[in-house]
């Protein structure tokens, strides 16, 4: 398994390194004036047509007018000009935004002043509510910006205007940072003022002082989910803090609150984003935080309830970093990723990454020369994205092209399989079923087994088990699948590790040879007969027991001699046994002594001895046929050394025997075990047959 683990980690690396982002310039947009400086960007099916128009708010400063004016113009997704609104206004006053949304039948535009009274520098927000197609004012709202423990002038800027639907009203909630920043110190925080929209009017509902840097709608708890930021330093001196803090912000007024994260730090360089912005699919994935400090970046992803997190990473680089825009997107029609865009100071250049939502797992990290200002999803969900200079009146309008070779899903784990040994039908598995490739490439497949038990083989998509014969135990079966996608970069990985547990039974034995080799025969004299049974079990120890017409002879061996010396029908039966199976082996005798016809004369052979087993003594019993000077018995170990020798010497044919005491040539005793016995006539062995000696 380290092995897999080992390549799962190359092709991971593999795939970020070979994965790529490319941005097309579908269209550019040219300001009306030359001097015109886009301010924002938003999509926005304000006329309700069913189709999204581009809003791009522009502002003008004429010096030698004393007055100035900012521009509303719309277009299409095409880039051609649909309105134009040019509004002026003194230079007493400063201009800070603008924002169209319908309520009760009713198309508004809200728009925002900044007036300082001087000398006692009074900031006021100066909002004016607007019927858009008659340009007719309906409402006017001045908030005051002061902090009365600041005696030096504040300035504000919006964060953003966002209208909500709270039971039959409709709200404005407004985001404001801030603050000053003179020689001698700097502060700055963020601000919400909810604001009452009511036919021709507006009403200040509340100031939340804890909220105003962004805010996205929680939709299982019916609220809000609000971030709040605050920085001050000292000049000079190295005196600063940050703080910030992100919370579940009730609906109701007063507003109450229930914290999710925060932060506090002795800098006034933090930094805190929302990275889940156009958010479809809030309640598969949950929300995302990135809190950049110097030059770490610490992500969170929380769960849909917010009561816990399901990952976490903190990234560190080299030099201080700067996080730009983020976005939720959908690759490969699955909705579970997100892009981002940073830069590292004196790197030149800005980095792409997008991570998967569920595991944080990173799919790209490349450079780029491109960090768009504004991200916007369309209602079929593809992302524009919008790049101007603040100095600048031009707006390039971007698509996004995303090359990820994703690695083949697991859509469900193959279960162990527990089988019994020498199972008769081999095992089919349809990989197909199991794994699912997102790029739609073609798979195939490997397997790799632990330990041999059992054989496994790839057909096409088939993966099949078969038996090894006697084989069991546990082992565990690896399927790699591959979607040879080597255009781009090919993405393997290891599907799923199964396990394969084959029972153990028991095997019956085997009977491999016996002897004599005839099963049925006729003798016509008296002789001793040895009865041999060769049998093997793989997985269990054999007993034998041996029969004579049904009488246990008590011989617990494969060897047994029986003297036949009277007339009749005998069975000799050899049973072996593993305690589960059972083995006959049986050879019908028929004997007759009266028919033995004593002018026929037996052949030269050893006629066997008994009884065998024996102890101490056994009677070896032979026929010598022809004229012979001299015959012996000559007795051996199992190493071929000669223990004793008996001598039988005649020299007319007979039938005899001898007898062996189960001493050796100086009559000392020898050891038990297996000896074997030699008829040997003028010098020539005529036959040979064993016997055991049991003490």
């Amino acid at each position: 398994m380290k092995k897999v683990f080992v390549l799962l980690l190359f092709f991971l690396l593999l795939n970020i390194l070979c994965s790529q982002v490319q941005f097309n310039l579908d269209y550019s947009i040219p300001g009306i004036d030359p001097d015109d400086e886009v301010q924002n960007i938003w999509l926005d099916d304000f006329d309700e047509n069913g189709e999204e128009e581009i809003w791009i708010l522009y502002t003008h400063e004429d010096v030698n007018q004393n007055m100035d004016y900012w521009r509303l113009t719309s277009y299409n997704l095409a880039g051609e000009q649909l309105s134009i609104f040019t509004k002026s206004y003194y230079a007493d006053s400063t201009f800070k935004g603008c924002s169209l949304f319908n309520s009760n039948g009713i198309s508004y535009r809200m728009e925002l002043y900044e007036n300082v009274i001087t000398p006692v520098f009074q900031t006021y927000c100066i909002i004016k509510l607007y019927d858009y197609y008659t340009n007719t004012i309906l409402d006017t709202l001045i908030l005051d910006i002061d902090d009365p423990a600041c005696s030096l002038p504040i300035t504000f800027n919006p964060d953003f205007m966002e209208k909500f639907t709270i039971g039959d009203s409709d709200y404005i909630y407004l985001g404001f940072e801030q603050g000053f920043d003179h020689a001698i110190e700097s502060c700055l925080e963020t601000r919400l003022y909810k604001l009452l929209i009511d036919q021709s009017s507006m009403s200040l509902v509340e100031e939340i002082s804890r909220g105003g840097q962004f805010l996205s709608y929680y939709e299982e708890d019916n609220a809000l989910i609000s971030c709040h930021q605050e920085s001050w330093s000292a000049h000079p001196g190295p005196a600063a803090g940050f703080d910030y803090y992100i919370d579940l912000l009730s609906l109701d007024s007063p507003a109450t609150y229930n914290n999710i994260q925060n932060g506090s730090y002795s800098s006034n360089y933090g930094q805190i984003m929302q990275m889940s912005e156009n958010d479809f699919s809030y309640n598969n994935y949950g929300f995302i935080s990135a809190f950049t400090i110097y030059h770490t970046i610490e992500l969170k992803c929380y769960t849909p309830h917010l009561f816990s997190t399901m990952w976490e990473e903190e990234l560190t680089m080299p030099s201080s970093v700067e996080l730009y825009q983020s976005s939720c997107i959908s690759i490969g029609g699955e909705d579970s990723y997100f892009i981002y865009f940073y830069e590292v100071s004196g790197s030149q250049l800005y980095t792409i990454e997008i991570r998967d939502r569920t595991n944080g797992e990173i799919l790209l990290s490349q450079d780029s020369s491109l960090s768009p200002e504004v991200i916007s999803r369309k209602q079929d969900g593809e992302l524009l994205f919008f790049d101007y200079s603040y100095y600048s009146s031009q707006t390039d309008v971007y698509s996004i092209e995303v090359s990820i070779n994703f690695p083949p899903v697991l859509v469900f784990p193959i279960n162990n399989i527990e089988v019994e040994e020498d199972f008769p039908e081999a095992i089919a598995i349809n990989l197909d079923y199991y794994f699912y490739d997102q790029n739609g490439d073609e798979l195939t497949y490997a397997a790799y087994i632990e330990d041999n038990i059992a054989e496994v083989q790839i057909d096409d998509s088939i993966l099949t088990i078969s038996s090894m014969a006697n084989m069991n135990g546990t082992t565990e079966i690896t399927v790699i699948a591959d979607d040879n996608n080597s255009s781009t970069c090919s993405r393997d990985t290891s599907g799923t590790s199964f396990q394969l547990t084959i029972n153990p039974v028991n095997d019956p034995p085997e009977i491999i040879s016996y002897s004599p080799e005839e099963l049925s025969f006729e003798i016509t004299e008296e002789q001793e007969i040895s009865f041999e049974v060769n049998a093997e079990d793989i997985d269990s120890d054999l007993t034998y027991t041996w029969f004579v017409n049904n009488e246990n002879q008590n011989i617990p061996d494969y060897l047994f001699t029986y003297q036949f010396s009277e007339n009749g029908n005998y069975e000799i039966k050899c049973t072996i046994n593993d305690e589960e199976f059972f083995l006959d082996t049986i050879w019908n005798i028929s004997v007759n002594l009266a028919e033995i016809n004593n002018s026929l004369t037996l052949p030269t052979q050893l006629l066997g001895n008994y009884p065998n087993p024996f102890n101490p003594s056994t009677t070896i019993s032979f026929s010598v046929t022809q004229s012979s000077d001299f015959a012996t018995i000559e007795i051996y170990n199992l190493k071929g050394q000669k223990v004793k020798t008996l001598p039988v010497s005649n020299s007319q044919s007979h039938a005899g025997s001898v007898s062996w005491d189960g001493t050796n040539q100086t009559n000392n005793p020898v050891s038990s075990g297996i000896y074997y016995y030699k008829l040997v006539v003028d010098g020539k062995t005529v036959d040979t047959k064993k016997c055991l000696l049991l003490k």
